[in-house]
This record gives C-alpha cells, sequence and structure tokens, in this order.
C-alpha cells in the first residue's frame, strides 16, 4: 500500500461511494422499469374492464329503443288510434276500443314477463294532456294492467315533451330518475330510465307515445362490480350525480346523495365531463385528499343521437395500493442490486491493492528526494506507466543539482533587472507628476484611478475628489451623446482617440482642452486600463466664431447661457434707467424635473430641456429675451410690453405650454413650472435676486404658480 495511507483510504472510499451510487442507481432503475410495467399492466386492466362495461351499458340501452320501438309497431297501437278516431269503434274491423285496450295489456303483459328489466309500458295519448290510454306495471312480482281511474297524465314528464314533437320511430331516453311508484309503501324509489317513441295518425300529427321504463339498478350495479387493484368504482351522469358510490349514502337513491356529485369531490376529474372530451381512456395520475392516485373513465353513450348524453365511468386507486403490491418485487429487486454492488466492491478492492504496491515503493524514494538526498537511486518499476515514471523521477534527481546552480544565477539576473525596472517606474512616475498636461487613468469600467496635479490645476477637482468617479465628473453640455458614442467606437476600434472636446472645471466653467485616450491592454487582449492626457486650450480658440457662440449660448437649448443673460439684462436696465420705464424679469424652475432625470436618465432628460426651450420660445416675442441660467431655471426678460397685467398673462402661458404632456423617447412626461416676477428698479437693483426670491414662493404656494416679488415685506407672495 503507498506510504501515505490516508490517500489509500480516500480512494478506497471513494471506489465504494462509487459502487454504492451506481448500485443505488441500478436499483432505483429496476425500480422504476417494474412501476412501468405495473402502470402500464394496471391501465390496460382499467381499459378492459371499462370499455366491457360501458359496451354492456350502451347494448342495454340500444336494446332498450329497439324495443319500445317494437311495441309501437304492434296492431293494437294503430287499432286504438283508428277506434279513438272513430268514436270507439276500429272502421277496419270492426273492433270496440275495449278491446284493443285488452290486446294491448296482453302483448304489454307477456312483453314484460320477458324482460325483467322492464317494469312498465305505457301508451300515452297526446289528447287530454297525455293521460295513459294503456298502462301494464310489476308489482311485488305480479304484473297488472291498470284500472281506468289509476291513469293520470303524464305530460307534466321531460320524456313526454320531448318525444311529442321526435319523427316517426325516433326515441328519446330520459335521464336516469328515481322512480317515486314503488311496488310496495317501504320500498326505496327506483332508478329507472325512460324510452319514449311517437305514434302518429294518417295526419301526420301526433297521437300517442309509447313509453318503455327500465329498472337500471342491476345494470349500473354490474357496470362497477369487482374492481381490479381494489380500486374504487364510480358511475355518474353527464350532470356529476353519483348513479353507483362505494359509499350508498351517496348515491342519489337517498335523499341525502341528491347533493353529491363526482365533479364536486374531485375537481380535478371535472373536465371529464365535457361533451368535446372524448380521449379518456388513459390512466392518468390525480390527488383524492391531498394524496396520489391513479384514475381512468370511459363515457357510455346510451342515447347515440346525442353525444352530450352519457354515463361515466370512472376507476381510481390509490397509489399506495399498488405500490403494496409490488413490494414483494422490490425486494427481489434489492437483493440482486445488493449482490451485484457486492461483487464489483471486491473486485475494486483488489484492483486497487495490486496498483497501490508500487505505487509504495516509488512513493518513499519521492520522500528521500524531497528530503534532499538526491544519491540514492530509484528503484526500476518495470516498464509499465508506473516504471516509467520512476524513470522520469530518476531523470529528475539527476538534473536538480545541475538546475540548482542555474536558479542562483538566474536570481541574481532578475534581482538586477528588478532594481531597473524599478529604476524607470519610478522615471515614468516622476515624468508624469511634473508634466504641464493633465494625466487622468481608468479602468476598463470608466472609475478614475490616478490623476496628476496638472489634472487638478487645469480642472480644480483635486485628486480625492477625482478618484473613484468617472470621467462624467468632468461632462459638459456642449457634446452631445452622438459625439461621445462615436468617440468611444472609435476607441474600442484602434486602441486610441484624439481630438478636441469641452469640459468643466470645479466651478462649472466650460473649457477646451485637447484631449488624447490610449487603451492598454491586460490579459486576454481585454482593456485593462485608459490613459487620457489633455492640455487647456481655451484660450487659443477664444477668437474662433464658434468658440465665440459656445461661450454665450447654452450648448444644449440654444438659448442664451448666464454670461450673454447678464450682458443683456446690464444693457436693459442701462436703458430703462436712461428712459425711465420699467423692465421686467422672470426666473422659471421647472417642477419634477429631477424625477425624470432619476427614473428615465440624463438623455431623457436633455431632450425635455429642449423641448421646454421650443415651448417657450413659441410663447414670447423676438424682442424678449429668454435664457438658461443652468439645470432647469430659465430667465425671461421683457424690456417693452411689462405692465403687471401683461406678466401675468405671459407667465401663465408659459406655465401652460411647459405643463402640456410630452412625448419624447417613447415616453409619455408631464413636468410642471413655477415662475417668479419683478420689476426693476421697482423691486430693487438686483432683478435676478428678486425673481428668485419671487419664484421661491411660488413652489412654496403649491407650483404650478406664478408670483411677483413684493418689495415692502422683502419677500415674495403668491398671487
Amino acid at each position: 500500500m503507498p506510504s501515505n495511507p490516508q490517500l489509500a483510504r480516500r480512494i478506497q472510499y471513494g471506489a465504494m461511494i462509487l459502487v454504492a451510487l451506481l448500485t443505488m442507481g441500478f436499483y432505483l432503475l429496476l425500480n422504476r422499469h417494474q412501476q412501468e410495467v405495473l402502470l402500464e399492466h394496471v391501465g390496460s386492466e382499467f381499459s378492459e374492464r371499462t370499455e366491457l362495461s360501458a359496451s354492456r351499458i350502451e347494448q342495454a340501452t340500444r336494446t332498450l329503443a329497439q324495443d319500445v320501438v317494437f311495441l309501437s309497431r304492434t296492431p293494437p297501437v294503430s287499432g286504438i288510434r283508428r277506434a279513438t278516431n272513430h268514436n270507439g269503434v276500429d272502421p277496419e274491423n270492426g273492433n270496440r276500443i275495449e278491446v284493443w285496450h285488452q290486446r294491448m295489456q296482453g302483448i304489454f303483459s307477456a312483453f314484460l314477463e320477458a324482460h325483467p328489466d322492464y317494469f312498465r309500458v305505457r301508451y300515452l295519448g297526446v289528447a287530454d294532456q297525455g293521460r295513459d290510454l294503456v298502462r301494464v306495471e310489476r308489482k311485488a312480482g305480479r304484473t297488472l294492467s291498470a284500472r281506468a281511474d289509476a291513469l293520470r297524465p303524464m305530460a307534466d314528464q321531460d320524456y313526454f315533451r320531448a318525444a311529442t314533437g321526435a319523427p316517426e320511430q325516433a326515441v328519446h331516453l330520459s335521464q336516469i330518475r328515481l322512480d317515486h311508484e314503488p311496488a310496495q309503501p317501504s320500498d326505496p324509489p327506483r332508478r329507472t330510465l325512460h324510452a319514449a317513441t311517437p305514434v302518429y295518425g294518417p295526419d301526420g300529427k301526433a297521437f300517442g307515445l309509447i313509453v318503455l321504463t327500465m329498472d337500471v339498478a342491476s345494470l349500473l350495479s354490474a357496470a362497477v362490480e369487482r374492481p381490479p387493484y381494489n380500486a374504487r368504482a364510480y358511475l355518474t351522469d353527464e350532470q356529476g350525480r353519483y348513479l353507483n358510490h362505494p359509499d350508498p349514502a351517496k348515491t342519489f337513491t337517498s335523499r341525502s346523495g341528491q347533493d353529491h356529485r363526482l365533479d364536486a369531490d374531485l375537481p380535478t376529474l371535472a373536465d371529464d365531463y365535457r361533451a368535446s372530451n372524448t380521449q379518456l381512456r388513459h390512466l392518468r395520475s390525480i390527488q383524492v385528499e391531498g394524496r396520489k392516485a391513479w384514475a381512468m373513465s370511459r363515457k357510455a353513450y346510451f342515447d347515440p343521437a346525442q353525444s352530450e348524453r352519457f354515463l361515466l365511468l370512472t376507476y381510481i386507486v390509490p397509489d399506495r395500493e399498488l405500490r403494496a403490491s409490488q413490494h414483494s418485487g422490490q425486494r427481489e429487486t434489492l437483493m440482486i442490486s445488493l449482490l451485484s454492488g457486492l461483487t464489483w466492491a471486491g473486485f475494486i478492492l483488489l484492483l486497487l491493492r495490486q496498483t497501490f504496491r508500487p505505487l509504495q515503493q516509488l512513493t518513499q524514494a519521492t520522500r528521500r528526494i524531497a528530503d534532499g538526498n538526491l544519491r540514492e537511486p530509484l528503484p526500476d518499476l518495470g516498464a509499465g506507466d508506473i516504471g516509467h515514471l520512476a524513470q522520469t523521477l530518476e531523470q529528475l534527481r539527476r538534473n536538480v543539482a545541475a538546475r540548482e546552480a542555474d536558479l542562483m544565477h538566474l536570481n541574481a539576473a532578475l534581482d538586477q533587472r528588478v532594481q531597473e525596472r524599478t529604476a524607470e517606474l519610478r522615471l515614468a512616475a516622476n515624468v508624469i507628476e511634473r508634466t504641464s498636461e493633465g494625466v487622468m487613468v481608468t479602468d476598463a469600467h470608466g472609475v478614475i484611478l490616478a490623476v496628476n496635479p496638472a489634472f487638478t490645476r487645469i480642472t480644480s477637482f483635486t485628486a480625492a475628489e477625482a478618484i473613484g468617479q468617472t470621467p462624467r465628473l468632468l461632462k459638459s453640455d456642449h457634446q452631445d451623446q452622438d459625439f461621445y458614442r462615436g468617440m468611444w467606437q472609435i476607441l474600442q476600434r484602434s486602441g486610441q482617440w484624439e481630438g478636441e472636446i469641452w469640459n468643466r472645471r470645479r466651478d462649472g466653467e466650460a473649457y477646451l482642452e485637447r484631449l488624447s485616450i490610449n487603451r492598454i491592454p491586460g490579459e486576454g487582449a481585454q482593456p485593462l486600463r485608459y490613459v487620457g492626457v489633455f492640455n487647456d486650450i481655451t484660450e487659443l480658440r477664444r477668437k474662433d466664431a464658434h468658440i465665440q457662440h459656445l461661450a454665450f449660448h447654452d450648448a444644449l437649448t440654444g438659448l442664451p447661457n448666464r454670461t450673454l443673460l447678464k450682458e443683456r439684462l446690464g444693457h436693459a436696465i442701462l436703458i430703462a434707467e436712461r428712459e425711465s420705464r420699467r423692465l421686467a424679469v422672470m426666473l422659471m424652475d421647472l417642477d419634477r424635473f429631477k424625477h425624470v432625470n432619476d427614473t428615465l436618465g440624463h438623455h431623457i432628460g436633455d431632450q425635455l430641456l429642449q423641448e421646454v426651450a421650443r415651448r417657450m420660445l413659441a410663447q414670447l416675442r423676438a424682442t424678449d429675451t429668454v435664457a438658461r441660467m443652468g439645470g432647469d431655471e430659465f430667465v425671461i426678460l421683457l424690456e417693452q410690453q411689462n405692465e403687471p397685467e401683461h406678466c401675468a398673462v405671459v407667465a401663465q402661458a408659459l406655465i401652460d405650454a411647459v405643463s402640456e404632456e410630452m412625448e419624447i423617447g417613447g415616453h409619455r412626461i408631464q413636468v410642471g413650472a413655477s415662475i417668479g416676477i419683478t420689476f426693476y428698479p421697482d423691486d430693487g437693483d438686483d432683478p435676478l435676486r428678486c425673481a428668485d426670491a419671487a419664484m421661491y414662493a411660488a413652489k412654496r404656494s403649491g407650483r404650478g404658480a406664478y408670483c411677483f416679488f413684493q418689495a415692502e415685506k422683502a419677500n415674495p407672495a403668491a398671487q
């Protein structure tokens, strides 16, 4: 065995666990196969039994229909019809109607004697509310004809109404119902099935009905007798009522069973009652009282003319019953699996023992090498895999000493290279620290890792403020999303990008820089670092017309910015003072704009600001000035029509225009606006401050409003 007994034991334990798992899998596979065979046999047995029972029911109902048609063709039927229509005398043979009644009673009595399952035959006249013309029935083992005073009208019966309008020789089968005319008063009501066929006269009008009544108790009981595998057998009509139930109290022969239905007790079988559901002849799994069971159903169509008229025969066997019948087979399967597993375990243990013996010798020799004993050679273990391994280790032993000397030389060379590389890195760090160009290093996700002092000098952001942020910290509104998207596409494709870009300093001032970005690849050709080097070239481009425009206009909305606003405001104040007239100043702030940015993103917020600017310009004259102060604040200068009434109209128009719903980027957005209004020189010499105070008063009043600055109170009041 190997000198490390724990390794040997682990290998042996692993092999035994593998054998145990394989044995268990073999057992489960055999057991599953036995279950499948059992379920297939159960399904076949259930299918045969339900098919046989359904065939018996269908044959019995077909025979019932044929028998009632046979009775309707007997001579007394037409004789009674002729005699009734001719004052009680048959014009064909002179027989009185009483003679035909006697003959019909004799035929009906003989028929009932020959067919024990039938117990009543009626010949009903359509006239006089369907009263019996002739009625013969079996009571207490005797066949009796009803007296004239016992004949009663049957027009209230559903089979009378259904069969009266049926074609000649057509048969209507009633619902299985309880017969409340028992032979003895103490007898329970019988379950009966009525078959009715119409009798027509020469004029084509219905004269009467032949009604044959069958006691279906024995037929229904035979359908559920001795179900296989101790299954429970249920027979229901198409309404789900129990015709037969293992618990007699639930059948509808008793009053307590009137409310019991299979589809209510077992909702999973409710779909079986759909008339269109004809594919029921397969075994399926259901839940009965929270436990697994197996069920099969079969429809018996006792009225071939109506597919929705059927009886449903259902077998249900609990899963535990089937498993109990499988226990003996499971024991045999378990014994076979255990014997197989033990055989394989013995064989594998023997094989491992033979394999570990040469490994023991090899392990002892390699331990000596590990202890530094390189003089003793390894044993010769033959030409097998272990022998080749021993030869390789022997060659390794011979080379270790020579390699130790080589390693000492390499270590000295590596130390020298490390010192040189360290000096180079220090020099590079010195260059970055002292260069006049700003340097920014980010990771692959754009998070700033390092900046140099020139970065702080240009942007005013310290290293502590910048590290951990993204370059978006410097983003201005001068370039749109397409610009940045194109820049990153070039950077991803070529690994570098160089160009001019507008950024902003810490105080919000925009500046133009010449930027160069390079990607430093990492492992697996994935970008590990991005290095950006930039210079502030704003002063070099001050005279450029484009820069001049950007310096005085908001890049996002195209409106005058704060700088141009101050210039125009100062000019307007000079004119107002010179001409001794008032100057109206409005400051508008958007309501719910921050919510739009936070939920839909800054790109949607930018588009919203552009739409707001367009709507504001549409409400103002060309001589008015509207400027964006920054964020969602706008300033409006009204130099000519500056009366309070006019300013109120303009302010309300702006609020209404901005508050109208917008559709931006597939989103329906609605914001509001609050406006503060002040007049120069009436409200003081700082109109922007006064307008700002009035605007905040509007927000406090509930937003979506405008307020005039009240100079006497030094704070705004809502209008």
